[in-house]
Protein backbone atom coordinates (compact mmCIF):
# COMPACT_ATOMS: atom_id res chain seq x y z
CA UNK A 1 0.00 0.00 0.00
CA UNK A 2 2.80 2.50 1.03
CA UNK A 3 4.08 1.93 -2.73
CA UNK A 4 0.95 2.74 -4.02
CA UNK A 5 0.69 6.07 -2.02
CA UNK A 6 4.58 6.92 -3.05
CA UNK A 7 3.45 6.46 -6.49
CA UNK A 8 0.37 8.76 -6.21
CA UNK A 9 2.12 11.10 -4.69
CA UNK A 10 5.10 10.92 -7.93
CA UNK A 11 2.06 11.34 -10.26
CA UNK A 12 0.46 14.32 -8.77
CA UNK A 13 4.30 16.18 -8.00
CA UNK A 14 4.72 15.40 -12.05
CA UNK A 15 1.75 16.39 -13.17
CA UNK A 16 1.93 19.61 -11.03
CA UNK A 17 4.94 20.29 -12.53
CA UNK A 18 4.08 20.40 -15.65
CA UNK A 19 0.59 22.92 -15.54
CA UNK A 20 3.62 25.56 -14.05
CA UNK A 21 3.45 26.55 -17.92
CA UNK A 22 0.56 28.63 -17.04
CA UNK A 23 1.94 30.55 -14.23
CA UNK A 24 1.58 33.75 -16.14
CA UNK A 25 -2.08 33.57 -16.06
CA UNK A 26 -2.28 33.03 -12.05
CA UNK A 27 0.41 36.37 -11.69
CA UNK A 28 -2.58 37.66 -13.62
CA UNK A 29 -5.55 36.43 -11.32
CA UNK A 30 -3.70 37.72 -7.76
CA UNK A 31 -3.05 40.84 -9.00
CA UNK A 32 -6.61 41.35 -10.47
CA UNK A 33 -7.72 39.61 -7.02
CA UNK A 34 -5.91 42.05 -4.99
CA UNK A 35 -6.05 45.32 -6.32
CA UNK A 36 -9.59 46.68 -4.70
CA UNK A 37 -8.55 50.55 -5.51
CA UNK A 38 -7.78 51.28 -1.95
CA UNK A 39 -5.30 54.20 -1.33
CA UNK A 40 -3.89 52.15 1.21
CA UNK A 41 -3.01 48.62 -0.91
CA UNK A 42 0.25 48.60 -2.36
CA UNK A 43 -1.11 46.91 -5.60
CA UNK A 44 -2.51 49.36 -7.93
CA UNK A 45 -6.29 49.09 -9.35
CA UNK A 46 -6.84 47.34 -12.33
CA UNK A 47 -9.12 47.08 -14.87
CA UNK A 48 -9.09 43.82 -16.38
CA UNK A 49 -6.88 41.29 -17.28
CA UNK A 50 -5.18 42.79 -20.00
CA UNK A 51 -4.74 45.71 -18.32
CA UNK A 52 -2.37 43.66 -15.49
CA UNK A 53 -0.51 42.01 -18.29
CA UNK A 54 0.27 45.38 -19.97
CA UNK A 55 0.91 46.90 -16.97
CA UNK A 56 3.65 43.96 -15.71
CA UNK A 57 5.08 43.56 -19.11
CA UNK A 58 6.06 47.69 -18.92
CA UNK A 59 7.41 46.98 -15.47
CA UNK A 60 9.76 43.90 -15.98
CA UNK A 61 9.14 42.21 -19.33
CA UNK A 62 8.10 38.93 -19.74
CA UNK A 63 10.46 37.81 -17.03
CA UNK A 64 7.95 40.15 -14.65
CA UNK A 65 5.27 37.62 -15.51
CA UNK A 66 7.73 34.60 -13.65
CA UNK A 67 8.59 36.44 -10.60
CA UNK A 68 8.19 33.91 -8.11
CA UNK A 69 7.99 30.84 -10.57
CA UNK A 70 10.38 29.09 -8.41
CA UNK A 71 7.78 28.31 -5.61
CA UNK A 72 5.48 26.55 -7.60
CA UNK A 73 7.91 23.83 -6.45
CA UNK A 74 6.12 24.20 -3.64
CA UNK A 75 2.42 23.68 -5.22
CA UNK A 76 3.90 20.31 -6.65
CA UNK A 77 5.02 19.05 -3.58
CA UNK A 78 1.97 20.68 -1.60
CA UNK A 79 0.25 18.33 -4.95
CA UNK A 80 2.55 15.18 -4.01
CA UNK A 81 1.55 15.40 -0.52
CA UNK A 82 -1.91 15.69 -1.25
CA UNK A 83 -2.33 12.37 -3.32
CA UNK A 84 0.22 10.92 -0.99
CA UNK A 85 -2.72 11.21 1.84
CA UNK A 86 -6.02 11.22 -0.51
CA UNK A 87 -4.62 7.49 -1.65
CA UNK A 88 -3.81 6.92 1.97
CA UNK A 89 -7.30 7.85 2.92
CA UNK A 90 -8.98 5.90 0.19
CA UNK A 91 -7.19 2.17 1.51
CA UNK A 92 -8.42 2.57 5.05
CA UNK A 93 -10.90 4.55 4.98
CA UNK A 94 -13.21 2.56 3.26
CA UNK A 95 -15.63 -0.14 5.03
CA UNK A 96 -15.88 2.48 8.08
CA UNK A 97 -19.15 3.73 7.32
CA UNK A 98 -20.42 0.64 5.63
CA UNK A 99 -21.28 -0.05 1.97
CA UNK A 100 -23.92 2.43 1.69
CA UNK A 101 -22.20 5.68 2.68
CA UNK A 102 -19.56 5.30 -0.73
CA UNK A 103 -20.54 9.35 -1.50
CA UNK A 104 -19.61 10.05 2.15
CA UNK A 105 -16.61 8.38 2.10
CA UNK A 106 -15.44 10.07 -1.12
CA UNK A 107 -15.88 13.21 0.38
CA UNK A 108 -14.09 12.64 3.67
CA UNK A 109 -11.18 11.28 2.40
CA UNK A 110 -10.42 14.00 -0.29
CA UNK A 111 -11.70 16.47 2.48
CA UNK A 112 -8.31 15.04 5.16
CA UNK A 113 -5.64 15.03 2.76
CA UNK A 114 -7.04 18.94 1.52
CA UNK A 115 -6.81 20.22 5.34
CA UNK A 116 -3.17 18.42 6.44
CA UNK A 117 -1.61 19.75 3.20
CA UNK A 118 -3.17 23.22 3.27
CA UNK A 119 -1.56 23.33 7.07
CA UNK A 120 1.61 22.00 5.36
CA UNK A 121 2.26 24.26 2.42
CA UNK A 122 0.94 27.46 3.47
CA UNK A 123 4.06 29.13 4.59
CA UNK A 124 5.27 28.57 1.19
CA UNK A 125 1.99 30.15 -0.33
CA UNK A 126 2.44 33.12 1.91
CA UNK A 127 5.75 33.75 0.41
CA UNK A 128 5.13 33.21 -3.36
CA UNK A 129 2.32 35.64 -2.85
CA UNK A 130 3.74 38.21 -2.34
CA UNK A 131 6.58 37.75 -4.38
CA UNK A 132 4.42 37.41 -7.40
CA UNK A 133 2.77 40.92 -6.15
CA UNK A 134 5.91 42.76 -5.13
CA UNK A 135 6.47 45.70 -7.06
CA UNK A 136 9.21 47.16 -6.00
CA UNK A 137 11.49 44.51 -5.53
CA UNK A 138 14.94 45.77 -4.68
CA UNK A 139 12.82 47.64 -2.06
CA UNK A 140 11.41 44.44 -0.93
CA UNK A 141 11.40 40.24 -1.08
CA UNK A 142 14.62 39.81 -3.19
CA UNK A 143 14.37 36.32 -3.15
CA UNK A 144 13.07 33.37 -1.10
CA UNK A 145 15.67 33.80 2.15
CA UNK A 146 15.26 37.43 2.36
CA UNK A 147 11.15 37.10 2.17
CA UNK A 148 11.28 34.43 5.10
CA UNK A 149 13.80 36.86 7.04
CA UNK A 150 11.40 39.82 6.51
CA UNK A 151 8.21 38.08 7.36
CA UNK A 152 10.07 36.54 10.35
CA UNK A 153 11.10 39.82 11.32
CA UNK A 154 8.13 41.85 11.06
CA UNK A 155 5.65 39.36 11.96
CA UNK A 156 7.05 36.03 13.44
CA UNK A 157 5.69 32.91 13.23
CA UNK A 158 1.99 34.14 12.65
CA UNK A 159 2.99 35.84 9.38
CA UNK A 160 3.81 32.70 8.05
CA UNK A 161 0.40 31.63 8.50
CA UNK A 162 -1.60 34.39 7.36
CA UNK A 163 -4.14 33.33 5.41
CA UNK A 164 -4.46 29.74 7.05
CA UNK A 165 -8.21 30.77 7.99
CA UNK A 166 -9.52 31.33 4.43
CA UNK A 167 -7.43 28.46 2.93
CA UNK A 168 -8.72 25.73 5.27
CA UNK A 169 -11.91 26.54 3.89
CA UNK A 170 -10.28 26.74 0.71
CA UNK A 171 -9.41 22.92 1.44
CA UNK A 172 -13.08 22.68 0.63
CA UNK A 173 -11.74 23.69 -3.13
CA UNK A 174 -9.76 20.55 -3.19
CA UNK A 175 -12.37 18.25 -1.66
CA UNK A 176 -15.03 19.53 -4.26
CA UNK A 177 -12.36 19.18 -6.87
CA UNK A 178 -11.58 15.52 -6.51
CA UNK A 179 -15.03 14.68 -5.28
CA UNK A 180 -16.04 16.05 -8.94
CA UNK A 181 -13.21 14.02 -10.81
CA UNK A 182 -13.97 10.89 -9.11
CA UNK A 183 -18.01 10.71 -9.27
CA UNK A 184 -17.49 12.29 -13.07
CA UNK A 185 -15.03 9.47 -13.58
CA UNK A 186 -17.19 6.83 -12.60
CA UNK A 187 -20.08 7.81 -14.07
CA UNK A 188 -18.46 9.03 -17.77
CA UNK A 189 -15.01 7.74 -17.93
CA UNK A 190 -14.72 4.29 -16.42
CA UNK A 191 -12.54 2.89 -19.26
CA UNK A 192 -10.21 5.64 -18.48
CA UNK A 193 -9.91 7.32 -21.85
CA UNK A 194 -7.16 10.14 -22.26
CA UNK A 195 -10.01 12.80 -24.29
CA UNK A 196 -12.61 11.93 -21.16
CA UNK A 197 -9.87 12.25 -18.48
CA UNK A 198 -8.35 15.56 -19.94
CA UNK A 199 -12.43 17.03 -19.89
CA UNK A 200 -13.80 16.03 -16.36
CA UNK A 201 -9.98 16.88 -14.84
CA UNK A 202 -10.84 20.54 -16.34
CA UNK A 203 -14.59 21.04 -15.52
CA UNK A 204 -14.32 19.34 -12.05
CA UNK A 205 -12.27 21.81 -11.46
CA UNK A 206 -14.19 24.90 -12.92
CA UNK A 207 -17.20 23.52 -10.70
CA UNK A 208 -15.27 23.45 -7.63
CA UNK A 209 -13.04 26.71 -8.01
CA UNK A 210 -16.22 29.24 -9.07
CA UNK A 211 -18.04 27.82 -6.35
CA UNK A 212 -15.00 28.79 -3.95
CA UNK A 213 -13.65 31.73 -5.75
CA UNK A 214 -15.07 34.88 -3.22
CA UNK A 215 -13.04 32.84 -0.37
CA UNK A 216 -10.04 32.71 -2.58
CA UNK A 217 -10.12 36.49 -2.85
CA UNK A 218 -10.60 37.10 0.88
CA UNK A 219 -7.03 34.24 0.88
CA UNK A 220 -5.09 36.53 -1.24
CA UNK A 221 -5.90 39.66 0.25
CA UNK A 222 -4.84 38.41 3.67
CA UNK A 223 -1.74 37.01 2.41
CA UNK A 224 -0.48 39.98 0.74
CA UNK A 225 2.07 42.25 2.29
CA UNK A 226 -0.33 43.97 5.28
CA UNK A 227 2.64 46.47 6.03
CA UNK A 228 3.88 47.40 2.12
CA UNK A 229 5.23 50.83 3.40
CA UNK A 230 7.77 49.36 4.84
CA UNK A 231 11.36 49.39 2.90
CA UNK A 232 14.66 48.74 3.67
CA UNK A 233 17.00 51.17 4.49
CA UNK A 234 20.72 51.53 3.32
CA UNK A 235 21.94 49.92 7.01
CA UNK A 236 19.59 47.13 6.50
CA UNK A 237 17.07 48.19 8.86
CA UNK A 238 13.18 48.27 8.49
CA UNK A 239 11.62 51.76 8.30
CA UNK A 240 8.25 52.55 8.40
CA UNK A 241 7.11 55.69 6.03
CA UNK A 242 3.91 55.80 7.81
CA UNK A 243 3.13 56.37 11.15
CA UNK A 244 0.67 53.74 11.97
CA UNK A 245 1.90 49.71 12.05
CA UNK A 246 -1.38 48.81 11.37
CA UNK A 247 -2.38 46.29 8.65
CA UNK A 248 -4.24 46.31 5.70
CA UNK A 249 -6.72 44.29 6.81
CA UNK A 250 -7.19 43.25 10.85
CA UNK A 251 -9.19 39.60 10.28
CA UNK A 252 -10.90 37.71 7.65
CA UNK A 253 -14.10 39.38 9.29
CA UNK A 254 -12.22 42.79 8.09
CA UNK A 255 -11.37 41.47 5.06
CA UNK A 256 -14.86 40.51 3.41
CA UNK A 257 -16.36 43.33 5.22
CA UNK A 258 -14.35 46.08 3.59
CA UNK A 259 -13.94 44.17 0.55
CA UNK A 260 -17.92 43.99 0.47
CA UNK A 261 -18.33 47.83 1.33
CA UNK A 262 -16.13 49.07 -1.25
CA UNK A 263 -16.48 46.60 -4.16
CA UNK A 264 -19.93 44.70 -3.51
CA UNK A 265 -20.35 41.07 -4.52
CA UNK A 266 -17.96 41.80 -7.88
CA UNK A 267 -15.33 42.65 -5.88
CA UNK A 268 -15.02 38.69 -4.50
CA UNK A 269 -15.32 37.97 -8.16
CA UNK A 270 -12.43 39.49 -9.19
CA UNK A 271 -10.59 37.26 -11.59
CA UNK A 272 -13.07 34.88 -12.02
CA UNK A 273 -12.45 34.82 -15.54
CA UNK A 274 -9.04 34.68 -16.05
CA UNK A 275 -8.64 32.17 -13.35
CA UNK A 276 -11.08 29.67 -15.67
CA UNK A 277 -8.95 30.79 -18.37
CA UNK A 278 -6.14 29.09 -16.57
CA UNK A 279 -7.86 26.00 -14.86
CA UNK A 280 -9.71 24.43 -17.87
CA UNK A 281 -6.17 23.71 -20.02
CA UNK A 282 -4.53 23.38 -16.93
CA UNK A 283 -6.39 21.01 -14.68
CA UNK A 284 -7.43 19.06 -18.03
CA UNK A 285 -3.35 18.64 -18.29
CA UNK A 286 -2.81 17.84 -14.29
CA UNK A 287 -5.07 15.06 -14.87
CA UNK A 288 -4.23 13.36 -18.37
CA UNK A 289 -0.40 13.32 -16.79
CA UNK A 290 -1.49 11.86 -13.88
CA UNK A 291 -3.53 9.22 -14.79
CA UNK A 292 -0.76 8.05 -17.25
CA UNK A 293 1.97 8.39 -14.93
CA UNK A 294 0.04 6.40 -12.41
CA UNK A 295 -0.73 4.14 -14.96
CA UNK A 296 2.97 3.85 -15.89
CA UNK A 297 4.31 3.25 -12.42
CA UNK A 298 1.99 0.59 -11.59
CA UNK A 299 2.48 -1.04 -15.12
Amino acid sequence: MANTNFQAAFAGFVSSTATSLFFPLETIKVHLMVSDGRSANHTPHYSGSFHVLKELYKEGGVGRLYRGWYLTSANSFSWAVYFYLYHWGKATLPGLLGPDHHEIEKFLVAFQASVLTTVAVNPAMVMKTRIMLLKYPQRWYQDLHDSALKIWKLEGVKGFYTGLSPAMVLSLNGTLHLYFYETLKEGFNPEGTNQKTTLIGAVSKLLSSALMHPMQTIKYRMQQEQHSAYILTPSKQLQAHRPSEKPLFGSVWDCAVTTWRHEGVKGFYRGLAVNQMRLFPANGLFFLIYENVLKACRS
